[in-house]
């Protein structure tokens, strides 16, 4: 026999007590702004060190490189209360130590840091987003927030230990980089800040350590105690017992996360671009800042200033062009699909009261002409709707609403959108993203002095026009359910080209420094030539697919 429903249980009642939910309080309320902080601090911390390291990294080696030679011309090793040892006896802008042999030795520094970091990313993606997913958000963010300080620490000693320089670092899990906000904000105001007070402070690296170790403490303390959980239902811990070798298997097969990729036959394509586009990024990031050490005789402020107008530009791409853009083509499009739908059903030339009078005897089904032909515009609307846009750039198309719903024709089933490349012009916006990176590589490689080096800046941000293309093609090319999997095998990409970039330009800067330093700036521009071959063929198939849907849509 049932059991009595009490009485007082409706029909809005939930059946399950526990699932009731409880308003949270707006300091527990999971909010994107909430992110906004925590990537601006450490952007900041991080920015604070780029400049100052990458002088402390050459100083050091050009003290190790005289002192192997024997030509320090009758300078002698001073140490100062144990700190910045070798920015006391040697500077990396003197003319002894602008030679292609110092920019050797600082290559293969930085290549053995980056290969030591990528390379623990590399091996830890699988098992960091499982414990994500079990754990929480919060839980994920502490071991990095507590390496980023053990690195800080490290850094610290390091410049007060001996004279050999640690080359391998404490490895700092990278975050994601989808809010570009937050990050251009901090990037325009870290590097410029450092640079000024490095050289306020006798150019003094720890002085920027400590900054940058108080920043990432300051970090720390915020997701520990601030920052609220964004996942609210954790998966369950699976039995270790019965799963646990399944589970260790799972973790290391890496190359698992491609799977998604060949689900459709565009995704090769699209994955093949974003692998070049961030092994070219990964390449230049020291790059950049050694060949203007050694062409033009680059100091800290320098690069700080560098650093902080690429930063700075990509904000004002990210924050004020990319929004018109999106507007100017919205307009465009919809003002298209309207064109289209006037064409596929022109209106009908006015009937005098006898025609009128003969079609609706001869033809009664007629008296519902007007009534299908705003009803089937009324469907061709809800296929182009607008999306919400924020300026989240991993989510949200660049350029156009994102195109939602089911396209319905009369004798087939719904046409879902997933089956379809999304935007036709974020294709395109992407095939000018990759054109203005291939001009910025240009543009380093054939610098021929300080200012031309810094106008080409101008062409690095405009890419920046890339990222929120790509991101909206790939997260909306597949469907909902498998949104995760395409934003793992992207995260997979981009940690293989960060291990590969090092290895392959930095060994090339390391052999052609002595010879012809700006070749491996060609090389990068090479790269970008088959990225934007291969986008042209995206772009291509995405608009006879586009058109195709559109023709579905009409008819």
């Amino acid at each position: 026999m049932a059991d009595a429903i009490p009485s007082d249980v409706v029909e809005s009642t939930p059946l399950l007590v526990g699932q009731v939910a409880v308003p949270l309080p707006w300091y527990r309320r999971p909010s994107p702004y909430w992110v906004l902080i925590g990537l601006f601090m450490i952007n900041l911390a991080t920015t604070f060190l780029t400049a100052p390291i990458l002088q402390f990294v050459l100083a050091a080696v050009c003290e190790q490189y005289y002192d192997t030679h024997d030509h320090t011309n009758g300078t002698l090793f001073i140490s100062i209360t144990g700190l910045d040892q070798f920015a006391n006896a040697f500077l990396a802008t003197e003319e002894r130590c602008k030679i292609p042999e110092v920019q050797q030795k600082a290559t293969r520094v930085l290549q053995l840091n980056a290969l030591c970091t990528h390379m623990f990313a590399l091996g830890m993606i699988t098992f960091w987003t499982s414990l994500s997913d079990r754990r929480g958000r919060r839980f994920s963010l502490v071991f990095p927030a507590t390496a980023q300080i053990a690195d800080m620490i490290i850094l610290i000693l390091l410049c007060a230990a001996e004279e050999e320089v640690r080359v391998c670092g404490v490895f700092v899990a990278p975050l994601a980089r989808s809010v570009g906000a937050a990050y251009g904000l901090a990037g325009a105001i870290g590097p410029t800040l450092s640079a000024y007070i490095y050289e306020r402070a006798g150019k003094s690296t720890v002085v920027i350590v400590y900054m940058s170790l108080t920043l990432f403490i300051l970090w720390w303390l915020y997701v520990i105690f601030l920052l609220p959980e964004s996942k609210q239902q954790l998966q369950p811990a699976t039995n270790a017992t019965t799963t646990s070798l399944k589970s260790v298997v799972h973790q290391l097969n890496v190359f698992a996360a491609l799977g998604i990729v060949f689900a459709n036959s565009t995704l090769p394509f699209m994955a093949i671009i974003h692998f070049l586009m961030n092994i070219s990024d990964f390449a230049v990031v020291q790059i950049y800042l050694l060949y203007p050490s050694l062409k033009f005789g680059w100091g800290t402020w320098e690069d700080g200033i560098f650093l902080s107008l690429i930063y700075f530009e990509s904000l004002v791409v990210l924050v004020i062009l990319i929004p018109i853009i999106r507007r100017l083509f919205k307009k465009r499009g919809l003002e298209k699909v309207r064109r289209s739908s006037l064409s596929a059903h022109p209106p009908a030339p006015p009937l005098s009261p006898t025609e009128r009078g003969i079609i609706l005897v001869t033809n009664t089904t007629d008296d519902n002409l007007e009534q299908s032909i705003n009803t089937e515009w009324t469907e061709i609307e809800a296929i182009v709707e607008e999306d919400t846009y924020t300026t989240d750039v991993a989510n949200v198309s660049a350029v156009e609403p994102v195109v939602t719903g089911s396209v319905i024709t009369e004798g087939s089933e719904p046409v879902n959108d997933h089956d379809n490349i999304t935007s036709r012009r974020d294709s395109w916006m992407v095939v000018f993203g990759i054109f203005f990176k291939m001009l910025s590589f240009l543009s380093y490689g054939l610098a021929w002095d300080g200012t031309t080096y810094y106008e080409s800046t101008t062409f690095y941000a405009l890419a920046t026009i890339y990222s929120p293309s790509i991101r909206s093609m790939l997260t909306t090319i597949v469907s909902p359910s498998q949104t995760g999997a395409i934003l793992g095998a992207v995260t997979f990409l981009e940690v293989t080209a960060g291990f590969l970039a090092p290895l392959i330009y930095s060994t090339v800067y390391f052999a052609t420094v002595q010879s012809q330093p700006n070749l491996v700036f060609l090389l990068l521009a090479g790269n970008m030539l088959i990225a934007i071959t291969l986008a042209i063929i995206v772009a291509l198939k995405e608009r006879t697919k586009k058109n195709m849907r559109l023709g579905r849509a009409l008819r």
